[in-house]
C-alpha cells in the first residue's frame, strides 16, 4: 500500500516541486549569475562580491509569488489527499482492499505516509537545490541554515495540516464529492472567519484604527514638502 501510493500520486508532488523550484530556486540562480556590475561614478564593471550583500537569498520580496506558494502548498496537500484517500469513496476499490486481509489502521497508515512522504519530498528538494546554491556563493553561516530550516518546517507544516485534513475528511464521509466539499470548507473556514471578524470590526466598532493607514506619506510640490 506504501509502494502503491508513492508510485500512484508521484505526479502532484512533482507539481509541487517545480512550483517551489520557481519560488525559492529561481531568484538566486537569476542574482549569482550576475558576476560583474556597472559602477556608476567610474563607468567600469566591477566584481560582485556577494558575501557582502547577502547572508542568504532564498527569493526576492515574494509580492506576488508568496500567494502562489501559499495556494501551491495547500492545493496540493488537498489534491493529495484525495488521490490518495479516493479509494475509499469507491465500492469496488475499497472491497477489493478490505479483502487483502490488512487491518484498516495499516492500510490507513500506509497510505497516509506514502502521501506525506510525497509532499515532504516535494518541498525538501527544492529547498535543499536552493540552499546547495547559497553554500556554493556564500559559504556556510547560522543566518542561512536558520532561514532555510524556518522555511522548509513552515512550508513542511502547511502542506502536511492541508493534507491531513483531507485524509481525516475521506476517512469520515462516504463519497468524493463531500470529502472535497468539506476539505475545501475546513481549509478556507480560518481565512473565512478572520475576514469576516475583521469585517464586523471596522463597521461595528466605533472609532477602530483596524483597517486604518497611519504611515506618512511624504511627497514634493514645487520646492515645498508637504506631508499627508
Amino acid at each position: 500500500a506504501y509502494r502503491t501510493g508513492l508510485r500512484d500520486n508521484a505526479l502532484f508532488a512533482a507539481i509541487n516541486a517545480v512550483l517551489m523550484f520557481f519560488c525559492f530556486c529561481l531568484t538566486p540562480i537569476m542574482v549569482f549569475r550576475q558576476k560583474t556590475s556597472l559602477n556608476e561614478q567610474t563607468g567600469q564593471l566591477t566584481k560582485i562580491n556577494f558575501k557582502e550583500q547577502y547572508s542568504f537569498l532564498f527569493s526576492a520580496d515574494m509580492a506576488f509569488s508568496r500567494y502562489l506558494a501559499i495556494a501551491a502548498l495547500l492545493g496540493i496537500g488537498l489534491l493529495m489527499g484525495i488521490a490518495t484517500f479516493r479509494f475509499i469513496t469507491g465500492k469496488k476499490t475499497v472491497n477489493v482492499y478490505y479483502s487483502l486481509g490488512i487491518k484498516r489502521t495499516r492500510l490507513f497508515t500506509a497510505k497516509y505516509l506514502s502521501g506525506l512522504t510525497l509532499v515532504g519530498l516535494s518541498v525538501l528538494v527544492p529547498m535543499l537545490v536552493a540552499l546547495f546554491i547559497n553554500l556554493a556563493v556564500l559559504g556556510a553561516n547560522k543566518y542561512l541554515f536558520t532561514s532555510f530550516f524556518y522555511l522548509l518546517i513552515g512550508m513542511f507544516s502547511l502542506v502536511a495540516f492541508s493534507y491531513t485534513l483531507t485524509a481525516t475528511v475521506f476517512a469520515t464521509v462516504g463519497t468524493a464529492f463531500e470529502g472535497v466539499l468539506f476539505s475545501g470548507i475546513l481549509l478556507l473556514l480560518p481565512q473565512m472567519l478572520l475576514t469576516s471578524l475583521q469585517v464586523f470590526i471596522q463597521n461595528l466598532v466605533l472609532g477602530t484604527p483596524l483597517g486604518s493607514d497611519f504611515v506618512p506619506a511624504s511627497n514634493y510640490v514645487g520646492e515645498t514638502l508637504q506631508v499627508t
